[in-house]
């Protein structure tokens, strides 16, 4: 499978690595763009060119697999070109891949692969709980869980916000209290009485 990553996520597959399997794809892909490559955030020339590069791929493979015209140099011109449709293929795919107005459908009659989106992770259905570790002066070590003997976080939760509050009752709402930061440990030391919620995970 030919594939082309950027920034560690596979973006595009272009079909088999094979020479029967490319062909498949690359006549695919030559049909679906050329009669409207705009749709899929190609120009007209670049549906030309790629429809002249899949011609003469598929010439050099034909003349490669007949045993009339097999040899070593039909063979060796049939890999230069396969790496230049292959080459064309990642970047014209690529395009219409991240192309706005490309739609699943499109991305699937072209032979693309069609991303899944992630689904949202919502927010803990609990509150979160805090125990006091250490006491040492004015410094308190405290650990934030959700009720279980675990020490890491809770699925789908990246970290803490931080908030602090000197009094002898806390307030119900969050306008009284000073905000100390975030952390993504569960284990943490400030410097005066604090509270804390779980926030949600980005994605």
């Amino acid at each position: 499978m030919h594939r082309i990553r950027r920034l560690g996520r596979e973006i595009v597959s272009i079909g088999p690595a094979t020479d029967a399997g490319l062909l498949v794809w690359t006549n695919t892909f030559n049909t679906g763009i050329v009669e409207a490559p705009g749709d899929v955030g190609l120009t007209v020339p670049q549906a030309t060119a790629y429809a002249l590069a899949y011609s003469e791929w598929r010439e050099k493979l034909a003349a490669a697999v007949n045993p009339a015209t097999r040899g070593t140099a039909s063979i060796l011109a049939k890999n230069i070109v396969k790496k230049q449709i292959a080459a064309l293929s990642r970047e014209y795919a690529g395009i219409v891949q991240t192309f706005p107005a490309t739609t699943d459908a499109q991305r699937s009659a072209l032979g693309l692969t069609i991303r899944k989106s992630p689904a949202p992770i919502p927010a803990p259905a609990e509150a979160p709980r805090m125990d006091i570790v250490a006491v040492s002066g004015r410094t308190v070590t405290v650990r934030l869980h959700d009720g279980s003997p675990k020490r890491a976080k809770p699925a789908g939760v990246a970290g803490a916000t931080v908030l602090s509050f000197i009094g002898q009752d806390p307030p119900e709402t969050t306008g009284p209290w000073k905000f100390e930061g975030g952390t993504t440990r569960t284990r943490r030391a400030r410097k005066r009485v604090i509270s804390h919620c779980f926030s949600k995970k980005r994605v």
